[in-house]
């Protein structure tokens, strides 16, 4: 069976982080998977919390032993590996202390024996690690919540077959505050592989970390299905974990409105694309977003020859910033489209999206400005009609623009 790989760490760090896994098992805190085996503490427990007073903690005096092994590791191995290989026989298999450690199932001998397999294992005692290892994995099999949980975190003698089999009961059993690193190693796992059905089955069992599986490893899941233009199953992991997005940081909702306007992977469906951007509008956007939303759901509109709707969303977005809904709010006005025809409202909207300038269109609009100028000039050969249409000009480009106050603009 294919072992589980860990970073190489230096020596005196493994050291430091063993000595004080008697703290970490006490406090059962929740821990995220890492590239190392031994959870990392603040600080090495000193003499006094190895050979002080007695505390309530049965696992105290095994969690002493270990301190007190590690301690002694730490001062006679010394810190570079031609040191190590050199003390490292003499010393463990002459410390007589470990014989003092009562490994039974329960709690503290499955901390005990999960610590001395790391242990072992580090310091290159394969057989003495294999030891240890067995005896947390018959305790597992007995039932042993914490062996079982202990062997989807952080043992690092486990095969990836077995960590699978433990993490696959940890999700299934154990406590919602227990959950989290087997949920990030089998979340990684399918990540990795693709399995998008076995991945959903995890995030929906995940509990209080599901919305995390969602956006960690679904989310990334359906990008990756769309950028290989493998659309359906983008939508599929798309629709969801939107419900999860709910500050709209993954734009979910808008994605899922441009697949289905342009039919991507899915029969083109205006419908289900205004439904998709109108639940990216419910999002807390800032404007610049939300008009370019709002511009895109009155194109849609507009495809649909709902040229009423077509239009409020354009001059929303107009409103709101976009360039893009200035030149199409003056193109509705041109055609008569969601509101009556009107050339000079058309001048002053397109001068408005020209002077703030256009991404893309820009020398269309310039044409249409001064088709629009001809036009004017032929209908009011006093020149009325213009100057009026650069009278809006200038007042929508100060309030929309500029963001002048009305007061500001009177003056």
């Amino acid at each position: 069976m294919k072992k589980i790989i860990f970073s190489k760490s230096s020596i005196v760090t493994i050291i430091l982080f063993s000595l004080v896994l008697g703290s970490y098992y006490h406090k059962k805190e929740t821990l995220q998977q890492s590239d190392s085996p031994l959870p990392k503490s603040e600080k090495i427990p000193d003499q006094k919390q190895i050979t002080g007073e007695k505390k309530e903690n049965p696992c105290q005096e095994s969690e002493n032993i270990i301190n007190a092994l590690v301690r002694k590791l730490y001062k006679t191995l010394g810190s570079n590996e031609e040191e190590v290989k050199k003390n490292r026989t003499l010393f463990l298999h002459q410390d007589e202390s470990l014989k003092k450690i009562l490994i039974e199932n329960n709690e503290c001998g499955a901390n005990s024996a999960s610590r001395l397999a790391n242990i072992y294992s580090h310091f290159g005692f394969k057989d003495k690690a294999n030891e240890y290892h067995k005896i947390v994995l018959d305790f597992a099999e007995k039932g042993n919540a914490t062996a079982i949980e202990n062997l989807c975190d952080y043992d690092s003698v486990t095969t990836e077959e077995q960590k699978v089999h433990f993490c696959k009961l940890v999700i299934e059993n154990a406590k919602e505050d227990s959950k989290i690193s087997a949920v990030h190693f089998l979340g990684q796992l399918y990540f990795e592989e693709s399995k998008e059905d076995d991945l959903l089955e995890l995030c929906n069992k995940a509990g209080d970390n599901k919305s995390h599986c969602h956006m960690l490893y679904l989310f990334p899941l359906a990008d990756k299905f769309y950028k290989e233009k493998q659309y359906e199953r983008a939508i599929k992991f798309y629709e969801k974990i939107e419900p999860y997005d709910t500050q709209g940081i993954y734009l979910i909702a808008n994605q899922l409105a441009e697949i289905y306007a342009h039919g991507m992977g899915t029969g083109i469906n205006y419908s289900a694309a205004i439904a998709w951007y109108k639940k990216a509008l419910e999002k807390n956007y800032n404007d610049t977003l939300y008009s370019a939303i709002m511009n895109n759901m009155g194109n849609v509109y507009n495809l649909q020859k709902d040229f009423v709707n077509s239009f409020k969303c354009y001059k929303q977005a107009a409103i709101m910033g976009s360039a893009q809904g200035k030149r199409n709010v003056a193109i509705q006005y041109l055609y008569g489209h969601g509101i009556i025809q009107d050339y000079q409202e058309a001048y002053a909207w397109i001068n408005v999206a020209i002077a703030q300038g256009l991404d893309e269109n820009q020398d269309s609009a310039e044409q249409m400005k001064n088709w629009l100028n001809y036009k004017l000039i032929e209908q009011d050969k006093t020149g009325n009609e213009l100057k009026h249409a650069k009278e809006l000009a200038q007042k929508y480009y100060k309030k929309y623009v500029l963001h002048e106050s009305p007061t500001a603009t009177s003056n």
